[in-house]
């Protein structure tokens, strides 16, 4: 796999459009856990992160991608 140097999203969208779409859920229970399926190096799941309470397990098919997320991740804290 060619990935791109530093990138912060592999898709589409971005943390406005995560928010948009957090914004037409009336409720979120706390303690939820999430799936983000796909989720690359985290733009989104780090989005969710930051504006959900929940246990959230982020899956990808490249370990490099999910590395990145885990130090981003450590960093964070």
């Amino acid at each position: 796999i060619d990935l791109p140097e530093n990138p912060e999203r592999q898709g589409p969208g971005s943390e406005k459009d995560t928010l948009k779409a957090l914004g037409f859920l009336e409720f979120f229970p706390a303690k939820s856990k999430i799936a983000g399926i796909g989720c690359g190096s985290g733009g989104q799941t780090n989005t969710l992160a930051e504006n959900l309470i929940g246990q959230i397990t982020a899956v990808d098919l490249f370990p490099e991608l999910l590395n990145e997320l885990n130090e981003k991740s450590i960093n964070q804290d």
